[in-house]
C-alpha cells in the first residue's frame, strides 16, 4: 500500500555528483617512497581508506576541500539552472561517509571564515549514508563549545536545512548524531526498515540487515 501511495506522488528528480577525492593528494611517488614494504596488503587499503581522512583533519587540506566542494556544487546546481530555467523545485544532498562530514562543515562555515566560498542556493535535505560525522564532531571538540546545546529536541543547520542521517547496523563508520543535542536520545532506538529479501531467496533473522533512519530537524 505504501508503495502505491508515493508512486502516485507527481516527482520528477534529477541526480548529479561531484568528486573530491583528488582535491588534496600528494603525490603516488611520495607516498610510495614513505610506505613501508611490509605487509602490503594492509597498507595499501590504509593509504586508499585513511588517507583522505588524515587530509581531512589538516587545517590547509581541511578547508581547501570545503571550499572546492562548495565551488563544484554552485558550479552544478547553476548549470542545471541554466540548462531548465524554469526550475523550481527542491535541491537535496546524499552525503556518503566522509563527504557527510564536509558537507556538516560547509553548512556549519567552518573552514570559511574571511572570506570562504559560500552555497548559492537553498538545500532542503542532506542525507547522510554511512556517516562519521557524530564521531568528528565529538572528537574534535565541537560539542565542548558553549554555543552546543546539549538538551535541544532539534538539530537544524544554517538555512534550515533537514538532516536525515541513514546507517547499516553493521557498518563499523557510521555513528548515531541524535544523542550529541541530547542524551536522553541515546536511550531511543532508532527507526529502521527491515530489508526483504530478493525474491527467489530465503531472509532468516540471522542475515537480514537493517537500515536505520534518524530525521532532522525534530529527532524525538
Amino acid at each position: 500500500a505504501w508503495q502505491r501511495k508515493y508512486l502516485d506522488i507527481p516527482l520528477a528528480i534529477a541526480v548529479d555528483a561531484i568528486s573530491w577525492g583528488h582535491i588534496a593528494k600528494s603525490s603516488q611517488e611520495t607516498l610510495q617512497s614513505i610506505t613501508l614494504p611490509s605487509v602490503p596488503s594492509l597498507r595499501s587499503i590504509i593509504n586508499d581508506t585513511m588517507l583522505d581522512v588524515l587530509y581531512y583533519r589538516s587545517p590547509m587540506y581541511g578547508q581547501m576541500i570545503v571550499r572546492a566542494v562548495a565551488k563544484l556544487l554552485n558550479a552544478k546546481v547553476a548549470l542545471y539552472r541554466a540548462t531548465f530555467p524554469n526550475f523550481a523545485g527542491s535541491v537535496s544532498l546524499f552525503c556518503h561517509s566522509l563527504g557527510s562530514v564536509i558537507t556538516y562543515d560547509m553548512l556549519q562555515g567552518h573552514f570559511l571564515e574571511g572570506g570562504g566560498v559560500q552555497l548559492d542556493f537553498k538545500i532542503d535535505n542532506i542525507f547522510a549514508l554511512g556517516s562519521p560525522m557524530a564521531m568528528f564532531v565529538h572528537t574534535r571538540g565541537d560539542v565542548a563549545d558553549p554555543s552546543w546545546t546539549s538538551d535541544a529536541t532539534s538539530f537544524t543547520f544554517p538555512g534550515g536545512a533537514r538532516l536525515f542521517n541513514i546507517y547499516d547496523p553493521t557498518d563499523p563508520v557510521a555513528f548515531r548524531f541524535e544523542p550529541l543535542i541530547n542524551a536522553r536520545y541515546a536511550q531511543l532506538p532508532p527507526k529502521g526498515r527491515r530489508r526483504r529479501a530478493p525474491p527467489g531467496q530465503i531472509s532468516t533473522g540471522g542475515s537480514e540487515s537493517t537500515m536505520f533512519c534518524r530525521r532532522g530537524p525534530t529527532l524525538g
